[in-house]
């Protein structure tokens, strides 16, 4: 019953971006995958392996959660990896908050099937009177990425975050 010490440490809070449910499966995971290993304690590759099925679970769901829609919501959510990975090399990202705005509907359609976690609600960046949606790429998007070692993880110590920080992130643009 030594599993772990750390069980609500900061990396598994990090990992799950803040949300309980998430932190709960992804931490069930990892000590199935401890165990399997004959392991007594979960261990951060464990933990990394078990966000990467997560997230993986959760672009299947895509598809009958958002039936109708899971074609757009695809090539929206690929649109931001190659944003943020590939182009920006970081986990997080400002969209300007436009009700009426195709790309920040879909972008809320995916933090609501747990693919992209909120930062911040509501956030001016330069010119007064715009607002910006602060958002992270679930983290077992880029765990498993070779490239996510040049990565620049925002926030990786879960401190407060501070709105100097959240301006530096990169905007995405609608088209």
């Amino acid at each position: 019953s030594d599993w772990s010490s750390d069980v609500c440490s900061s990396d598994l809070v990090w990992v799950a971006a803040g949300v309980p449910r998430d932190a709960l499966n992804v931490f069930a995971q990892a000590m199935t995958k401890a165990s399997l290993s004959g392991s007594k304690r979960v261990s951060v590759s464990s933990i990394n392996l078990a966000a990467s099925e997560t997230v993986n679970a959760k672009v299947k769901e895509l598809d009958t959660d958002a039936s109708g829609e899971a074609a757009n919501l695809h090539i929206v959510l690929e649109q931001v990896k190659e944003f943020c990975i590939k182009q920006q090399r970081k986990n997080a990202f400002l969209i300007e908050i436009k009700a009426d705005d195709e790309l920040f509907q879909r972008l809320r359609k995916l933090v609501d099937l747990r693919l992209l976690h909120v930062i911040n609600e509501g956030i001016s960046v330069g010119e007064a009177g715009r607002k910006y949606l602060a958002l992270i790429l679930d983290y077992g998007f880029y765990i498993g990425v070779r490239a996510a070692r040049s990565v620049d993880l925002f926030n990786k110590q879960t401190k407060k975050v501070a709105y100097k920080d959240l301006r530096r992130l990169p905007v995405l643009k609608s088209a």
